[in-house]
């Protein structure tokens, strides 16, 4: 099973990578030919400019408009190649979920609290996935509409990452206090379905209305707050329950997430932007963004993997 495991995991990322990159080779500038890139006068409609009728090279003012440093190449298929091809790390926590989690193979069985950790698992992948896409998708267009996509998917994977903390943060103060026995009770007949009800929700939101675009800014920094407790709690709290990664990983992934939003934060300032040099690197802030907090969400999934794991084999050995 391990290597089967193993095997699926190599599979989704080289597909997903094999499909962005061969999107990268094959994308020129008219692709996104109809898509609005901002307000501008310079469209024949003025206050409208479209991609594909952008003839003059762009202003100072227009290259603002793209919030990354990065220089925009409007002549590109990828018009920020750094910052879309980093979309890819994206994809570390749907692989790690696919080669460890056995609950998503029916091993455990599918009731209780391992249809809980299959779940879990399972919108990791999907959202994961479908994250790296639309990240790529809308920092290699720069266009209004694929900004709306990313928005929403990223959204909902921070919301994703928000009830792991939640999670997390529920079983540093309840487990200890409830004892095993009533603690699983409790995830099953009321926080899981607490949880679950909360993500349909905002994949309803999202698929029906634009309310998550609407309220982004307060959505995403409420999420990013609530995040920052339960990871504190995790790498804070010396007396961690059974079953997780344990207080050094709670404090790394801590470290990760918060080095990630403060070089997300430098580089929407464009306080470095001050060279040709630093627009046109390779090595761009929000590439290195996109890489930390990646990486800094595979290892809460493998935090809460370990921990639903620890609960669903208690239950079915009391079972």
């Amino acid at each position: 099973m391990a290597t089967t495991q193993a095997a699926a995991a190599t599979l989704l990322v080289m597909v997903n990578l094999g499909a962005l990159l061969l999107a990268g080779a094959v994308l020129t500038p008219h692709a996104w030919d109809g898509l609005t890139f901002k307000d501008t006068a310079l469209a024949p409609h003025p206050g409208r400019l479209l991609v594909g009728q952008l003839r003059a090279p762009p202003s100072a003012a227009d290259r603002d408009e793209y919030e990354a440093c990065e220089r925009v190449r409007f002549r590109r298929g990828v018009r920020a190649p750094s910052n879309a091809y980093s979309s890819a790390f994206y994809l570390c926590a749907p692989a790690f979920q696919l080669a460890t989690n056995v609950h998503l193979w029916g091993v455990q069985g599918r009731g209780g609290l391992s249809g809980v950790a299959a779940l879990f698992g399972l919108m990791s992948i999907v959202l994961g996935v479908a994250l790296a896409h639309a990240s790529f998708l809308y920092h290699a267009s720069i266009t209004v509409e694929l900004n709306r996509l990313d928005v929403r998917f990223m959204m909902l994977f921070t919301l994703h990452n928000t009830w792991k903390c939640f999670y997390m943060g529920a079983r540093l103060l309840l487990y200890p206090r409830l004892g095993t026995a009533a603690w699983r009770g409790l995830l099953r007949t009321y926080l899981a379905p607490a949880l679950g009800g909360a993500s349909l929700g905002a994949l309803a939101l999202a698929a029906a209305t634009d309310s998550l675009h609407r309220n982004y800014d307060v959505l995403l920094q409420s999420a990013i707050a609530f995040m920052f407790l339960g990871s504190a709690g995790w790498a804070i709290t010396s007396s961690q329950p059974p079953g997780g990664l344990g207080r050094r990983a709670g404090q790394l992934h801590l470290a990760l997430f918060l080095v990630g939003i403060a070089l997300k934060l430098l580089d929407d300032s464009k306080a470095l932007c001050t060279t040709d040099r630093a627009r046109d690197s390779p090595l761009q802030l929000t590439a290195a963004f996109h890489a930390l907090t990646a990486v800094s969400s595979m290892m809460s999934d493998m935090h809460t993997s370990a921990q639903l794991s620890h609960d669903a084999d208690a239950a079915r050995k009391r079972a």
